[in-house]
């Protein structure tokens, strides 16, 4: 059998109002010569008409399992255009552990879904993924964010709860310590000047390529 050439994937993680869309769109604009940036709407051309035939909630158990699966299919479609460079993707499968809904039943079942799914990309098709938590610590920063952006459609994902908030941050907090590979602080109070946030995502970068 012929052996696939690897591709690094660097999933960005972190709480909505971390800072990930701003960091992937930065790294297209000024670096697409290293990287191939998928943003979160690289699944939108699937998921969005499921969500809409539908009656399920976009956060529900059998949603995010749908999205989860359509991760990987992704991940695979699009490694032969990313032409050996690595790709950043905005979310890893492990957001839907965060956003599902009720989080801890829905959590425990997902949870070996993404790990052996994980270990298949890998070893099937040579896929090295590695996750950098895009971590921000100050909730009222994070909650100060999220309220600047507020629409409806976040509205509906119940963005503008700041208990949700703190359910989904200290998620992404107890994983900080077998999940995660690496961690980038984003403290930023203008998060429009993400020269420093870069740097720091690449030097984790070159610590990928060059294992």
């Amino acid at each position: 059998m012929r052996r696939l050439f690897r591709t690094n994937v660097i999933a960005i993680e972190g709480v909505h109002g971390s800072g990930k869309s701003s960091l992937c769109e930065y790294i297209k604009k000024f670096h697409s010569e290293q990287f191939y940036v998928l943003d979160e709407a690289f699944l939108n051309d699937t998921t969005q008409s499921v969500e809409k035939s539908t009656p399920f909630h976009p956060q529900s158990l059998i949603m995010e399992t749908m999205w989860t699966c359509r991760w990987f299919t992704r991940i695979l479609e699009h490694r032969e255009a990313s032409r050996g460079r690595t790709i950043i993707v905005d979310r890893s499968p492990y957001s839907a552990m965060a956003y599902v809904r009720p989080s801890e039943p829905g959590r425990d079942i997902l949870k070996p879904l993404i790990k052996d799914s994980l270990r298949e990309l890998r070893e099937s098709h040579n896929v090295n993924l590695k996750t950098i938590y895009l971590r921000v610590q100050d909730t009222d920063v994070l909650y100060r964010r999220i309220t600047e952006r507020l629409n409806e459609a976040r509205q509906e994902l119940n963005e503008g709860s700041k208990q949700h908030l703190l359910s989904v941050h200290n998620f992404y907090e107890s994983m900080m310590s077998d999940t995660w590979d690496y961690v980038v602080s984003n403290e930023l109070q203008d998060i429009t000047n993400l020269n420093k946030v870069y740097d720091d995502f690449n030097k984790c970068h070159s610590l990928v390529a060059c294992k």
